[in-house]
């Protein structure tokens, strides 16, 4: 068995609930866990650098294996670093984290210390004629008009219904649809702009925040497998950007545009082709009541290096499918 399986049987059962705990407790704020939850006579945490960089340092081994003597090669210790990077996958699957082996008892120190860090996101360009869309970049990259608009109408009877009971509003919950259904497709990880292409790790949903006087910005949300997480975060960042009246950015995400205009019911929308902005937009307006159901007709852009037609065929249906399953 290698340390990773030997890892996760040690702390799956007993270690990595009480983490949890102290995760929900301070919910899931790294900077407080690390300041005030993890402090106790056996461990203590610290805060390096707020919001990536932490400390985590024992007392005593706390390995079973050696402390009853079966174990003594100091390379036991990476199973330790191995247990830590589990339980924070399991805290934050969306998240990643580097673990370092600061110090260990078995080593030769007084205590067991690790390094934690928190990964940024990663954009980097790719070369094109190396990539899956290399006749598209060929064919398209030039193209004064290179964005194409597919329209399908949803079933969004789950989502209105979910929304009454849970209180979370409808564009959320469409938002966590629409980060969900793209993670699972490759091509939303890779991007062209100024005559090149980027891939990217992770993605973001961005939204438009009407402030607080009168006027309109951007909003970026990374977007979480956890659809809680996701409310949390989308809750705090469009409250920031409405009261701040100042858009925000991540520059190191994929970012999927959305646009809700829910004055009214619309059939169809087309945003401006322009290079300026070549990220895929979802748009939509008023969801309709009908007797049995609720339906939203949801227009889907994209530039033609990123995606296919087949593609974005896929996406939307794939939106329909993670609606239905919510």
């Amino acid at each position: 068995m290698g340390y990773r399986k030997e890892a996760i049987e040690c702390v799956k059962d007993h270690v990595l609930p009480l983490h949890k705990q102290i995760y929900a407790k301070y919910d899931g704020d790294f900077d407080r866990i690390y300041s005030e939850g993890y402090n106790s006579k056996s461990y203590q945490g610290r805060v390096i650098e707020p919001g990536k960089v932490y400390e985590l340092s024992y007392s005593e081994c706390s390995c079973p294996k050696v402390k009853c003597g079966l174990r003594s090669n100091p390379e036991q210790c990476e199973c330790s670093r191995q247990s830590i990077l589990y339980i924070l996958s399991q805290l934050e699957p969306d998240s990643q984290f580097d673990v370092r082996i600061e110090n260990t008892i078995l080593r030769g120190g007084d205590r067991c210390t690790f390094r934690i860090t928190r990964r940024s996101g990663m954009k980097r360009e790719i070369s094109p004629q190396e990539s899956s869309r290399a006749e598209a970049f060929r064919l398209w990259m030039s193209s004064p008009m290179p964005m194409v608009t597919l329209v399908k109408t949803l079933d969004v009877s789950r989502l209105v219904n979910i929304g009454k009971k849970s209180g979370m509003k409808f564009t959320t919950l469409m938002c966590w649809c629409v980060g969900k259904a793209a993670s699972q497709i490759e091509e939303f990880y890779t991007l062209p702009e100024n005559g090149k292409l980027f891939q990217y790790d992770r993605l973001a949903i961005n939204v438009i925040v009407n402030n607080k006087d009168g006027g309109i910005n951007s909003c970026d949300i990374p977007f979480s497998d956890d659809i809680r997480q996701f409310n949390r975060n989308y809750q705090e960042l469009t409250a920031q950007t409405a009261r701040e009246c100042k858009s925000s950015f991540l520059e190191d995400h994929m970012i999927v545009g959305t646009s809700a205009m829910v004055q009214t019911e619309l059939d169809c929308i087309v945003n401006q082709y322009t290079d300026k902005f070549s990220n895929p937009m979802v748009m939509w307006g008023k969801y309709r009541k009908g007797l049995f159901k609720a339906t939203l007709p949801v227009s889907f852009q994209f530039h033609h290096v990123q995606m296919d037609g087949g593609h974005a065929a896929r996406f939307l249906q794939r939106l329909q499918n993670e609606i239905n399953k919510l």
